[in-house]
Formats: C-alpha cells, structure tokens, sequence
C-alpha cells in the first residue's frame, strides 16, 4: 500500500517518513497516533489536552482542524512544556483560518517535552465558557504542512 490522503505511507510495511513531488514536499508521516478521532477540550472542566507527550529537540509541524462549539476565538493556545524541568519552552496563540490551525515549532530541550492545547487564545487557565473541537491532528517532523493523514501505526494494526 502506498496512498498519502487519508492513509499512512507505507512501502514494504514500513513506514514512509516524507514524499516528495517535482521537488515539494507533499506528505509527511502523523506521529499522532488515532488523530481520526474527534476529540473536545471542555474549558469548565478541562484546561488542556497533552497532544504528543515526547517531542525531540528538531523541527515540527502540528496542524488540525479545530471549531468552537461554545465560545468563540480567533486563535488557539499551544505550549510545549517540560514535565521534568516545569518549563514552559515555547508559546503561541495560533490563529484559525478557515477552521484549520497549524504551527511550526523547535523545543530546545534534548528531553523530550509535550506539546499542549488548550480551548482559548489566552494564557493557561483562561478557557471557562469554551468547548473547541479538534479533528484530523497532524504533528509531522519538519516545518512543511501536508496533507492529512493517519499515523502509520493505526494502518499496520
């Protein structure tokens, strides 16, 4: 198998980190496993969402489609935290264009660090009255958006 929209690369059961057409860039692997999967931030009971738990010290892409289903806001809040260390690396209040979101990103930190959501474009704890909706989660090394796609992992189940 080999498709890129919707479905993971694949080549020989294994697989496929990045494809390239006529020198673009036009897929990239999901590291984000089940990212077919709606998923809600509720900002009365639940501030965030972890969405990787163990990024590298490169370049990364995390893209999605989000929609306030209560509340409204022009962007998103993303943080890349340290459990360990409790630093807080890199913040951004992402916009939303045409209902999708999408950041590129370096941690700076050879520990690995988690990448976070949250339901508001403000600083943490200031998502009450909000519920955002977050469907097709890409993260994908590199800084080029590509397609949607399923991580490789949910196709060779």
């Amino acid at each position: 198998m080999s498709t890129i929209n919707g479905r993971a690369c694949v080549a020989n059961g294994t697989p496929v980190n990045k494809v390239f057409s006529d020198g673009k860039q036009v897929y990239g692997r999901n590291y984000i496993k089940n990212s077919n999967q709606t998923i809600t931030i509720n900002g009365d009971t639940q501030h965030y969402i972890t969405i990787y738990g163990s990024l590298t010290n490169e370049y990364w892409t995390f893209s999605a489609d989000v929609k306030y289903t209560l509340g409204t806001d022009a962007s998103v809040f993303l943080s890349i935290y340290s459990a360990d260390t409790k630093i807080v690396y890199n913040n951004a209040s992402v916009p939303i264009v045409n209902g999708k979101i999408a950041w590129t990103f370096k941690p700076n930190d050879p520990a690995g660090v988690q990448l976070l959501m949250y339901a508001s474009s403000g600083a943490w704890g200031t998502t009450p009255g909000k519920i955002l909706e977050v469907r097709h989660r890409r993260l994908e090394k590199g800084s080029v958006v590509t397609p949607y796609s399923i991580a490789p992992e949910d196709v060779l189940k």
